[in-house]
Protein backbone atom coordinates (compact mmCIF):
# COMPACT_ATOMS: atom_id res chain seq x y z
CA UNK A 1 0.00 0.00 0.00
CA UNK A 2 1.55 3.75 -0.96
CA UNK A 3 0.87 6.38 1.13
CA UNK A 4 -0.76 9.99 -0.11
CA UNK A 5 2.09 11.68 1.36
CA UNK A 6 3.35 14.26 -0.84
CA UNK A 7 7.19 14.55 -0.61
CA UNK A 8 8.54 18.42 -1.81
CA UNK A 9 12.01 17.77 -3.50
CA UNK A 10 13.20 21.50 -3.48
CA UNK A 11 17.00 20.57 -3.52
CA UNK A 12 19.89 19.78 -5.43
CA UNK A 13 19.81 16.55 -7.98
CA UNK A 14 22.39 13.96 -5.97
CA UNK A 15 19.81 14.75 -2.49
CA UNK A 16 16.57 14.38 -4.61
CA UNK A 17 17.51 11.16 -5.89
CA UNK A 18 18.85 10.28 -2.03
CA UNK A 19 15.27 10.94 -0.83
CA UNK A 20 13.72 9.56 -3.63
CA UNK A 21 15.31 6.18 -3.41
CA UNK A 22 14.65 6.03 0.13
CA UNK A 23 11.27 7.27 0.37
CA UNK A 24 9.99 4.62 -2.30
CA UNK A 25 11.84 1.73 -0.26
CA UNK A 26 9.03 3.00 2.38
CA UNK A 27 6.55 3.04 0.37
CA UNK A 28 6.16 6.58 -0.31
CA UNK A 29 5.19 7.56 -4.08
CA UNK A 30 4.44 11.06 -4.81
CA UNK A 31 6.98 13.96 -5.01
CA UNK A 32 6.32 17.62 -5.69
CA UNK A 33 9.12 19.14 -8.08
CA UNK A 34 9.54 23.05 -7.98
CA UNK A 35 10.80 25.33 -10.73
CA UNK A 36 14.29 25.31 -9.59
CA UNK A 37 14.87 21.42 -9.96
CA UNK A 38 12.33 21.12 -12.60
CA UNK A 39 14.38 23.85 -14.78
CA UNK A 40 18.45 22.64 -13.87
CA UNK A 41 17.62 18.84 -13.62
CA UNK A 42 14.03 17.32 -15.14
CA UNK A 43 15.37 14.17 -15.67
CA UNK A 44 14.48 13.53 -12.59
CA UNK A 45 10.80 12.83 -13.19
CA UNK A 46 12.47 9.88 -15.43
CA UNK A 47 14.18 9.18 -12.33
CA UNK A 48 11.08 9.13 -9.63
CA UNK A 49 9.11 7.25 -12.45
CA UNK A 50 11.52 4.97 -12.77
CA UNK A 51 11.44 3.95 -9.17
CA UNK A 52 7.70 3.70 -9.16
CA UNK A 53 6.91 7.24 -8.16
CA UNK A 54 4.55 9.82 -9.20
CA UNK A 55 5.41 13.54 -9.40
CA UNK A 56 3.53 16.32 -9.11
CA UNK A 57 4.91 19.69 -11.04
CA UNK A 58 4.84 23.02 -9.01
CA UNK A 59 5.34 25.71 -11.66
CA UNK A 60 4.75 29.32 -11.05
CA UNK A 61 4.55 31.13 -14.61
CA UNK A 62 4.33 34.89 -15.07
CA UNK A 63 3.30 35.07 -18.52
CA UNK A 64 0.26 35.46 -20.95
CA UNK A 65 -1.81 32.40 -20.46
CA UNK A 66 -1.94 31.35 -23.86
CA UNK A 67 2.37 31.20 -23.70
CA UNK A 68 1.71 29.50 -20.25
CA UNK A 69 -0.93 26.82 -22.19
CA UNK A 70 1.60 26.12 -24.71
CA UNK A 71 4.51 25.48 -22.21
CA UNK A 72 2.37 23.38 -20.40
CA UNK A 73 1.09 21.43 -23.33
CA UNK A 74 5.06 20.96 -24.10
CA UNK A 75 5.77 19.75 -20.48
CA UNK A 76 2.84 17.11 -20.59
CA UNK A 77 4.10 15.78 -24.04
CA UNK A 78 7.32 15.01 -22.87
CA UNK A 79 7.20 14.06 -19.50
CA UNK A 80 5.10 11.66 -17.71
CA UNK A 81 3.75 13.43 -14.81
CA UNK A 82 0.53 13.01 -11.92
CA UNK A 83 0.08 15.91 -11.35
CA UNK A 84 0.81 19.78 -12.18
CA UNK A 85 0.09 23.31 -10.44
CA UNK A 86 0.42 25.97 -12.55
CA UNK A 87 0.05 29.67 -10.47
CA UNK A 88 -0.14 31.96 -13.78
CA UNK A 89 -1.25 35.88 -13.23
CA UNK A 90 -2.81 37.29 -16.29
CA UNK A 91 -6.31 39.33 -17.69
CA UNK A 92 -9.06 39.48 -19.61
CA UNK A 93 -7.89 39.97 -23.33
CA UNK A 94 -4.35 39.13 -23.20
Amino acid sequence: MSTKLVIALDTEIKKAKEIVKQAVEYKFNLFKIGHLLFDTQPQIIDYISSLGGNVILGLKFHHIPSVIGKAVKEILNKYKIFGLTVHSLGRKNC
